[in-house]
């Protein structure tokens, strides 16, 4: 299994940055529900008040010839720590190579308006206004930019209401983005072309309430299926923290040509093959079973890792006479990263689809 190396700072501002996933909890406003037609205010960056308080915008290119990005762009304030950072890891299949390049800076960080992204941190930057957006990546091992382009409209899930003080909100600004990549990494230069995804996260809630399992799968069309047929697929389920009552927080989607298909909470993700990496002795599971069940759509099939391309323990990197006692004392979430496949069928109004189609997939496991 492939272990990325990186320092300590690094490790815990992703895992902070990627603990929430989009997804909205059965207790949604039902006022709001699934949102389309999302404001180009709700789409902006919010402000930060509180002292557990995160947001970032997550986003995924998906390109032919087997590379793939993913970018997160965050910030969050945990008490005393306030960090804003861009990191972007870079998947090479041809040569199963994974690069993980990153920037933090200080909150001076520009966003000078609320109806744009207009995000700076250092030499890398983020900015636009949909549905076209451009990701600037500057970096000795990945330089270049990635442009999005949202074929398909933006929607809002909801608000999460946890408890009183306690709320998360997505909005899905990317549900199905064409891109467009110029990156030079490895000692070349290279032009790209697929598709992409891209999602808006604020929550306001303890980091120690996160919940301690997720499963996210999304599965990309083949760029040789005609055009009318691609569809995209998109998976996320959570455990709730026991603290604000616990079960599990899920949602998905499936968007096809210029629209959403549709939209459910209904879905449950059911592990089939857990596995313990010989080497770390991490469990995680490479097999689960997806289930839709919804009279709008619904799905049945199954997601395989054929591929781990990122692996990360936040306790490698705390201080070597720090590991045992924090391992004695707390549990810990491993985060892991697959490629893969996605098998099933997909039932919709306008008709039944059999999907095979190549899928990410971001896990984390308490352990």
């Amino acid at each position: 299994m492939k272990k990325i190396h990186l320092n300590r700072v690094a490790a815990v501002s992703i895992i902070l940055a990627t603990a929430i996933l989009c997804l909205t909890a059965a207790r949604f406003d039902p006022i709001r529900g699934v949102n389309t037609g999302v404001s180009a205010n709700e789409m902006a960056w919010q402000q930060i008040t509180t002292n557990s308080e995160e947001e970032h915008l997550f986003m995924i290119g998906f390109f032919e010839g087997g590379i793939q990005t993913f970018t997160t762009i965050f910030m969050f304030k945990y008490g005393p720590f306030n960090r804003w950072g861009f990191y972007t890891l870079l998947h090479e299949d041809s040569k199963d190579k994974t690069i993980f390049v990153k920037g933090e800076c200080p909150e001076k960080t520009t966003k000078p308006s609320r109806t744009n992204y207009d995000i700076t941190c250092g030499d890398a930057s983020y900015s636009g206004n949909w549905p076209d957006y451009t990701l600037k990546i500057h970096d000795p091992e990945l330089t270049g930019d990635i442009k999005f382009h949202s074929i398909v409209p933006a929607f809002g899930v909801g608000k999460a209401f946890y408890s009183q003080d306690a709320v998360a909100e997505c909005i899905v600004y990317l549900p199905r983005a064409k891109t467009e990549a110029n990156l030079s990494f490895g000692g070349k230069s290279v032009k790209l072309a697929g598709e992409g995804y891209a999602d808006h996260n604020h929550q306001s809630y303890p980091f120690t309430r996160q919940g301690s399992v997720y499963y996210a799968v999304r599965a990309f069309p083949d760029p040789k299926t005609p055009p009318d047929e691609q569809i995209y697929l998109n998976f996320s389920m959570q455990e709730i923290h026991k603290g604000y009552g616990g079960g599990n927080d899920s949602f998905m989607f499936a968007a096809r040509k210029d629209k959403i298909l549709g939209v459910s909470r209904k879905l449950a993700i059911t592990p089939l093959e857990q596995v313990t990496d010989p080497d770390s002795g991490y469990k995680y599971v490479r097999r689960v079973s997806i289930k839709v069940d919804d009279p709008a759509i619904s799905f049945t099939g199954i997601f395989t890792a054929a591929k781990t391309i990122e692996v990360m323990d936040i306790f490698k990197w705390l201080p070597a006479y720090a590991r045992k006692l924090a391992a004695t004392l707390f549990k810990r979430p491993v985060y892991f990263r697959f490629l893969g496949t996605v098998e099933g069928q997909l039932k919709t109004k306008e008709g039944n689809f059999i999907i095979r189609q190549r899928a990410t997939s971001e896990m984390n496991f308490t352990q």
